[in-house]
């Protein structure tokens, strides 16, 4: 490892250590105000329905922490643990330009983060959300909403990745320059 692994272990520390306890902090202020409905929802909720809301809120964000820790993991095995490198020789050895090569990582890995995603998803709205009550989807809904999200990405996202590429690849070294200073 070099010292550009290192720091990125350390923001990588930083980052999940400051959303964990942004966690910890809502879900004590939501456990801490369940016994009683907030003023400003008093005559719009009952007091069951205010538990049920703050028992949920809870749920979701205990079950957060799991996906924090799992996208954790995802991170680190594609950064450090190869994953990056190794889908780009994969990809590499197709023999594409660099513009469609890059593209197509891009996309591989994507894919793959979404794939790895779907068991938590399906969790959290067949589960967590059924046993709320708050569950309106459908096993037919979820998977064509799925389907309509890969569409959608691969139709705006793959042109807009492969637009990227080609300024940068077109800027050489010094894209990122032009990229800050463009905004402006």
């Amino acid at each position: 490892m070099n010292e550009f692994s290192y720091l990125f272990l350390l923001f990588l520390f930083l980052t999940t250590a400051t959303q964990l306890w942004l966690s910890w902090r809502q879900q004590a202020h939501v456990a801490a105000h369940r016994p009683k409905v907030p003023e400003a929802f008093s005559g719009m909720l009952s007091l069951e329905q205010h538990h049920k809301a703050a028992d949920y809120t809870i749920t979701k964000v205990r079950f957060g922490r799991l996906e924090l820790f799992l996208g954790l993991a995802l991170l680190l095995i594609l950064t450090l643990g190869g994953g990056l490198n190794w889908a780009d020789k994969q990809l590499v050895a197709l023999g594409h330009s660099e513009l469609v090569t890059g593209t197509l990582v891009i996309v591989a890995v994507t894919l793959f983060s979404s794939i790895v995603s779907i068991p938590a998803a399906l969790y959290s709205t067949f589960v967590i959300e059924e046993r709320f009550g708050f569950n309106n989807s459908t096993m037919a809904t979820f998977w064509l909403d799925r389907l309509k999200g890969l569409v959608l990405s691969l139709l705006i996202g793959v042109p807009l990745v492969m637009a990227v590429l080609w300024v940068m690849q077109s800027l050489g070294e010094y894209w990122w320059i032009t990229a800050w200073v463009a905004p402006a």
